[in-house]
């Protein structure tokens, strides 16, 4: 019979006695399961939790490696008789007896894998050089009802635990076990208890077969009905009570990643209020404890699950599962942490690696802050995470990195993303995690929101940002799928989608059931509009949009103009507007994307050029320009403001500004506005690319019966209402040749005249033209065909006596003279008067003419009246006495420009008295000029002139005389005074100049001499543009080519010959 050991300790004396299984009193443990009887007595008296042990034994058996230190508490050894026994020492008192079980698990550091591959590190360190630590020794404790009067003081009686009724920690109350209750430190960091009603089966002797001796060992199990432990009857269930704070790092990998302290406080919460851990195997012996365990717990615990094999004390297995949300879009996914004991490096070793696992590949939203209806992840697994990825909100929250070289990066996504319209768009995303019990709380939201930080526009962030490569993406529902996806036959254009470069993300936090307390919505996209581009000459305009908060907060149905985007040349500019106006804060002024259609007025024929300062995108509109308040007031009232639509340069013929064409009614039907979309065709069918695309642009305003001011006049007394129609198309076709694009512009302004240069002052009527048609159309690079219908020009004002003289044109027969350059069309006529000639009276080279250009570089347009020219003036001689002169005014639909006139009289008499003749004359003049000089921008140290008035006044008189004698001797002299005065911008200037000219001719010598005096006088203004200009030039230099041409002359210059 083995022998046994134990060591009493409780009266102070050594106690050595043989004990056998002929002691077995089974008697005393049958007591126990009677404990629980009804009965008259009163209530026990509860042990305090720091009572003291009134006897301990050590129970040690060499054969099996049997250890186990037995405490007393209330019960002291009695040997009266008969054999030892055990009774109480207070029997109105519990009693609690505890087993101790030496230390039943070895903490050991693991080595994390973080090569993708899975492949350890090459640097793992020697068996020797792994950190281990042993736990704190294990405690089952049993209760002594106060029925019991006795138990045996037996080997057998000792190991009689399934007659016994174990102590544990109640759910409701978890917390560390105090030394009266069972405490098992079986893993790392938990405190586990068995439930109540669950016993431990193994044998009371040693067990010997073919002389070996198996390792003594108590297992866990379940109750039979007859109240004892059978393990055949499946899983033991496990709670954890309480967790140990780690003081080493090292040994806290198993249960985290990164070290995270809420995974054992999350067992211990989630077995005890939702399921306990199912023990499979839980197996405690001398050399440690040899596990099994398996927790799962269902929605909404964080905790999924956790699974952990050991076997002796050490490790083979342990994994973590824990739920959370990827950020942020919201996919829920589960971090898993796998620790695993495999052969490496020439021992088996602890190798832990990390990575998520997609739990959810399809996240949809319904939110109008987002154009994607849905975000597939096409990635269910991510490789070996780092081992120290970057965190948001410490271990709660991190970026989801892995390390395939020196340093960790975040793990490219693939996404596949579906928007309003079913297009599929594919891009990359970078994704963190955040467990499950974090993704609602207002600290780690706060730090989510602050990665997406909406006042730092600028910063492209990869981790906010998606790059999307020009792929066509429909920021809203298209027209006629009232708020859901259009079907793909219903003919609707997508007029809510563009190319888009880049998509910038922003963060809203939630409160909603189930879901993570943020969601993703568009800070901005940086997209291309080619309707507008193309129709604008193929300028590619940087324009960047977002979401306006009207349309992000209601829909279409709320949305009168159907606005749903504003738009400005940068994010910064948009994400400026889109938070003044969320905040309904004074809106500020932010860049326009400005479509410079001015630039290609050639190619629109001159009538128009609608330059845009686009702001705003809506459905059934396309793009809106205006101040950022008037596109407001389009969404809101549905109202088109043409004065805030259309920018100053925004023109008509040049010259006449768009806005005061269509009048000052700030509440026309939006339908004045232009109205420019884009149609692919699917000729192959919508599954594949579009085989071609269309851009329209259709403007047909309806303009006003009076204007109160301008040169425009759109109703006339005899004619038609005035009409505009702007058409342009432009059509690439993507073939197995190539890319074909054509295009059509034609516009068509009907039924008008133009005054020059009245406006509002009937003193300045001079010249009104009257058109019944002027149109053009030009395909793809060829010359445009342009059709002009002059009904006719009448003078009014100090011209009106012209009129008389316009029958002259109409009986002659004699039209328009057209003629169309690269640079613009010129479109007049000339008109001769027959000399007259009675007498001693002559009137000769009499001439009108009048002309209308239109330029094509986005000038305005130019009317010029001239009575006869300066190169051919008008004469008139009476006898000896005689003059002439002329005169011309130049009018644009800008204004004035130029009106010059001189007038020239005198006398002259020669004589002849044979043998000499001579001849004498005197004349004297008056010239004037009154022009509007164009700005100058700066060039080099020029400094720029701005546009203004120059004068010029010149009096002038000049007498010859000649006398020849017999044709041999001849002499002439000319004396010529004139005296200037000039006003250029400001600066005054006089100027005097006199010559006397004395020539001589001798038969065949001839000499002259002249005489020149000359003096300028500068007045007060001398520090006008116009002076400065002139005195930057070096002292006594030349003008250089770039003083006497400006750049933007020279640009239209270099025009006329491009081809």
């Amino acid at each position: 019979m083995p022998e046994s050991t134990p060591h009493e300790t409780g009266d102070g004396r050594p106690w050595r006695r043989d004990v056998g299984r002929r002691t077995v009193l089974a008697a005393g443990g049958a007591a126990l399961l009677l404990a629980n009887l009804p009965g008259d007595t009163a209530a026990p008296a509860v042990l305090a939790a720091d009572a003291t042990p009134d006897l301990t034994l050590d129970l040690l058996r060499r054969e099996d490696m049997l250890k186990l230190r037995f405490t007393f508490f209330n019960l002291r050894r009695s040997t009266a008789a008969g054999p030892p026994k055990l009774v109480p020492i207070d029997a109105n008192a519990q009693s609690v007896i505890v087993v101790q079980l030496a230390s039943q698990h070895l903490m050991e550091e693991p080595t994390y894998v973080s090569d993708p591959g899975g492949n350890p590190p090459a640097n793992l360190p020697a068996p020797g050089d792994i950190a281990t630590r042993a736990v704190g020794p294990s405690r089952i404790a049993f209760l002594v009802p106060s029925t019991v009067k006795e138990l045996p003081y037996s080997e057998e009686g000792l190991l009689a635990w399934p007659d016994w009724v174990m102590r544990v920690v109640p759910k409701t109350a978890p917390a560390v076990p105090g030394q009266l209750v069972t405490d098992l430190l079986l893993v790392d960091w938990l405190h586990l208890t068995p439930e109540q009603y669950a016993s431990w089966a193994h044998v009371t002797h040693p067990v010997t077969s073919a002389g070996r001796t198996e390792l003594w060992h108590t297992r866990l199990a379940p109750r039979d009905t007859f109240g004892r432990p059978d393990p055949q009857l499946g899983p033991a269930e496990i709670r954890a009570t309480a967790t140990d704070t780690p003081d080493d790092l090292r040994f806290d990998d198993l249960f985290g990643y990164p070290q995270d302290p809420g995974t054992p406080a999350r067992i211990v919460t989630q077995s005890n209020s939702i399921a306990p851990v199912r023990g499979d195997l839980v197996l405690l012996s001398a050399l440690g404890a040899t596990l099994e365990l398996a927790g799962e717990w269902p929605e909404p615990a964080t905790l999924a699950r956790w699974q952990h094999r050991s076997a002796l004390g050490r490790d083979n297995y342990v994994r973590i599962e824990q739920r959370g949300f990827l950020f942020p879009y919201g996919h829920r996914a589960t971090s898993v942490v796998e620790t695993e004991r495999t052969f490496a490096g020439g021992a088996a070793r602890l190798l832990q690696r990390a990575y998520i696992r997609l739990e959810e590949p399809v996240k949809t939203f319904t939110d109008n802050g987002l154009p994607f209806r849905s975000v597939e992840i096409a990635m269910t697994t991510t490789p070996n995470l780092a081992a120290h990825p970057e965190e948001i909100s410490g271990t709660a929250a991190y970026w989801v990195q892995y390390q395939p070289g020196a340093d960790p990066v975040d793990v490219p996504f693939p996404i596949v993303a579906t928007d309003w319209a079913g297009n599929r768009i594919e891009t990359v995303a970078h994704l963190a995690f955040v467990d499950q019990d974090h993704a609602t709380d207002q600290t780690v939201l706060n730090a989510l929101q602050a990665q997406a930080d909406p006042n730092d526009f600028d910063h492209v962030n990869p981790r906010r940002t998606h790059e999307l490569g020009g792929q066509k993406v429909a920021f809203a529902p298209p027209s006629g799928s009232n708020g859901l996806a259009a079907a793909a036959d219903d003919g609707a254009p997508r007029n809510t989608a563009f190319p888009t470069v880049r998509m910038h993300l922003n963060v809203k936090l939630r409160v909603q059931a189930g879901e993570a307390g943020f969601a993703p919505q568009m800070l901005a996209a940086e997209i291309r509009m080619p309707a507008v581009e193309a129709l604008a000459g193929g300028q590619e305009l940087a324009t960047a949009i977002g979401y306006d908060p009207g349309y992000v907060h209601g829909s279409f149905e709320n949305v009168k103009g159907e606005l749903f985007a504003r738009v400005s040349p940068t994010v910064a500019d948009v994400g400026k507007l889109v938070q003044a106006i969320t905040a309904n804060n004074p809106i500020p002024d932010v860049g326009a994307v400005t479509a410079k259609f001015g630039r290609t007025v050639a190619q629109l024929g001159g009538v128009a050029a609608p330059d845009l300062d686009i702001r705003g995108l809506s459905r059934s509109l396309g793009p809106l320009s205006g101040p950022a308040d008037t596109i407001s007031q389009i969404a809101k009232d549905g109202d088109f403001d043409p004065r805030k639509f259309f920018p100053d340069t925004a023109k008509l013929l040049g010259g006449l500004s768009l806005a005061d064409l269509l009048g000052v009614d700030p509440k026309l039907p939006v339908g004045n506005a232009p109205k420019i979309v884009t149609t692919p065709e699917y000729g192959n069918g919508r599954d594949l690319p579009p085989t071609a695309v269309t851009t329209v642009l259709d403007w047909r305003p309806k303009l006003p019966d009076e204007l109160t001011a301008g040169v425009f006049l759109p109703k006339l007394p005899d004619r038609p209402h005035a009409t505009l129609t702007l058409h342009g198309e432009n059509r690439t076709v993507f073939g197995t040749n190539g890319v074909t694009t054509t295009s059509t512009i034609t516009g068509d302004l009907r039924d008008f005249a133009i005054e020059l240069v009245k406006g509002n002052d009937e003193a300045l009527s001079f010249i009104k033209l009257t058109f019944r048609r002027f149109a053009f159309e030009q395909h793809d690079s060829a010359k445009p065909v342009i059709h002009v219908e002059l009904d006719r020009i009448d003078f009014e004002g100090p011209l009106k006596f012209v009129n008389t003289l316009q029958q002259f044109l109409v009986s002659t027969g004699k039209g328009l003279g057209i003629d169309v350059q690269p640079t613009g069309i010129t479109a007049g006529y000339t008109l001769a008067i027959p000399d007259v000639g009675i007498g001693v009276f002559a009137l000769q080279h009499l001439a009108f003419s009048a002309a209308l250009s239109i330029p094509f570089d986005g000038g305005p347009a130019r009317a010029r009246f001239a009575f006869c020219s300066r190169e051919h003036p008008f004469t008139l001689t009476v006898s000896l006495f005689g003059g002439g002169g002329f005169f011309a005014l130049a009018l644009g639909t800008d204004g004035f420009e130029l009106v010059e006139a001189s007038i020239e009289f005198g006398g002259a008499v020669a004589f002849n008295l044979g043998v000499a003749s001579g001849s004498v004359s005197v004349m004297a003049g008056i010239y004037f000029k009154l022009e509007r000089k164009p700005e100058v921008p700066a060039s080099g140290s020029t400094p720029a002139v701005p546009e203004h008035d120059a004068v010029t006044l010149t009096g002038y008189v000049r007498a010859n005389g000649s006398l020849n004698v017999l044709g041999l001797i001849t002499i002439s002299a000319e004396f010529y005074l004139a005296l200037s005065y000039t006003n250029d911008g400001g600066q005054n200037v006089v100027e005097g100049e006199a010559s006397l000219t004395v020539e001589i001719d001798i038969l065949f010598f001839s000499k002259s001499v002249t005489l020149t005096v000359h003096k300028s006088f500068a007045g007060p203004g001398s520090s006008s543009p116009a002076a400065r200009s002139a005195a930057a030039l070096p002292a006594g230099g030349s003008p250089s080519f770039g003083d006497q041409m400006s750049q933007d002359d020279w640009n239209t210059y270099c025009d006329a010959f491009a081809a």
